[in-house]
């Protein structure tokens, strides 16, 4: 039975998400992950904190556990090798495939070193969706994209490689519980719960986060 471990980062929605899609496609189980740092600041923390909540509910639709961890130390070096240790813990402990949203800035490509490094890669999934538009599908390859965007833009208006859409599974995967509760305790993570009550009343307006509330507003301003 094939077993997944999704590596949530920006990608915190089930609609259109391709790194989920293909994570439950052909697999029983599945777990998923996000990392907080405490570099988050405390107004982007709570609208953060209220994103993952509203996944977790979207995740448990499909019987997927999402485990919110927080990495320690402050400096980036600890919290990348933190990372990639857990989930090199959480896929190799659980056979698990590694699915996860490839990123560019230099923090997440050290993680996805460090953890590459020591997993199998037929076992390592990674996905590009920050654009609508398929890399593989460009008249160019990614390592050679015009220097200006107007050039780029000639060549892709009018047949434009947009990625198809993708949508959650409508079946329910089997519970991963009984793993989930002995890995956390074996790796020795910290997860960090979800609760209403972590959105503050000190700020003059109320946070509306997570993808429910980003489809609203889209439907409110285009629509």
């Amino acid at each position: 039975m094939k077993k997944s471990l999704i590596w949530f980062r920006n990608d915190l929605r089930t609609r259109d998400n391709r790194t989920l899609a293909a994570a439950t496609a052909d697999t029983q189980e599945a777990v998923g992950v996000y990392f907080l740092t405490s570099s988050n600041k405390t107004m982007s923390r709570l609208f953060l904190l209220q994103s993952l909540r509203s996944l977790k509910e979207q995740l448990n639709k499909m019987n997927i556990l999402l485990a919110v961890i927080e990495l320690p130390g402050s400096s980036y070096d600890t919290q990348c090798s933190a990372a990639a240790e857990i989930l090199f813990q959480f896929s190799t402990i659980g056979s698990r495939d590694l699915y996860f949203t490839a990123e560019e800035n230099d923090v997440d490509a050290q993680t996805e070193t460090l953890f590459c490094k020591k997993l199998d890669p037929k076992k390592v999934h990674a996905f590009h969706q920050r654009t609508l538009l398929e890399e593989t599908g460009l008249p160019f390859s990614s390592t050679q994209l015009p220097p200006i965007f107007t050039d780029f833009r000639k060549a892709v208006e009018f047949t434009p490689p947009v990625a198809p859409e993708t949508h959650p599974i409508s079946r329910q995967l089997n519970s991963a519980q009984p793993f989930w509760s002995r890995i956390l305790g074996e790796v020795g993570a910290q997860e960090i719960f979800l609760h209403e009550n972590q959105e503050s009343s000190s700020f003059p307006f109320q946070i509306q986060a997570g993808e429910d509330a980003a489809l609203r507003r889209l439907e409110e301003y285009f629509f």
